[in-house]
């Protein structure tokens, strides 16, 4: 990245970014077919077809440590999951908000609050289009590496006793809530209808998107985590470690 130019730059977009397949998205009070007009004006003459990258080969698996003199160790773990146009996508997005998306979450109640490993840990998933992600990050001390990761992978193997109503309830909740809030925005609404595009070939109204988090139960969460989320796919997980291992 620091070796990078300008140059370099300009010559990978140049290369990489093509009209072809190209996805524009706006909201608010526009005018279509002005705005058709005056996008065709300023990109006159952009042309050409772009490629959509695709994942190569398996997961590496496995644990990388890299060595750092650093106050804290860092903790992350990689899992497969769902791509966004996969039916298990949302409710994979709920069990993973549920194990580790906020202060009420099962992984930030018991690494940090019951136990004081971490000040901060968390789960995150990426629906992608052609390779979903499901990520796990802590940071602790060095001489408290090995507990925490014991700790976490804990939590993650009592996924396969299943979720209860409330925690699901509890996510329905924050998804509509952040969507409500996130959707008033017209730069944020604009970009989910261009991902929405981009990743399953249609835009959702926000009368969509309330309409599916409403027709979740923990019944088929509970039944999308128990196929995604067992001890296979634990221990398929690639782990990283940056900083003393203690």
């Amino acid at each position: 990245v620091s070796a990078a130019t300008r140059d370099d730059l300009a010559a990978h977009f140049m290369q990489h970014a093509k009209p072809g397949g190209a996805i524009f998205a706006a909201s608010g009070a526009v005018d279509h077919e002005e705005l058709a007009r005056h996008l065709d004006t300023l990109l006159a003459g952009w042309e050409g077809e772009g490629s959509i990258p695709s994942p190569v080969g398996e997961p590496l698996g496995g644990t990388t440590h890299v060595d750092r003199a650093t106050a804290q160790t860092h903790l992350g773990m990689g899992m497969n999951a769902p791509v966004a146009s996969d039916p298990d996508s949302l409710p994979f997005r709920v069990a993973t908000a549920a194990v580790g998306g906020g202060a009420s979450s099962r992984l930030f109640l018991e690494v940090r609050e019951r136990r004081g490993l971490a000040y901060s840990v968390g789960c995150r998933y990426e629906p992608g289009y052609l390779l979903g992600t499901c990520t796990v990050s802590a940071g602790t001390t060095p001489e408290r590496v090995s507990e925490t990761i014991a700790c976490i992978e804990g939590v993650l193997a009592g996924i396969e006793d299943g979720f209860r109503p409330e925690e699901v309830r509890r996510v329905q909740t924050q998804l509509r809530s952040g969507s409500l809030m996130q959707q008033e925005q017209g730069p944020a609404r604009a970009r989910q209808l261009a991902v929405d595009q981009f990743r399953l070939g249609r835009p959702r109204s926000l009368e969509d998107l309330l309409a599916e988090f409403d027709a979740l139960d923990v019944d088929r969460v509970n039944e999308v985590s128990g196929r995604w989320m067992d001890a296979a796919w634990r221990s398929a997980a690639t782990r990283s470690i940056v900083g003393p291992a203690g």
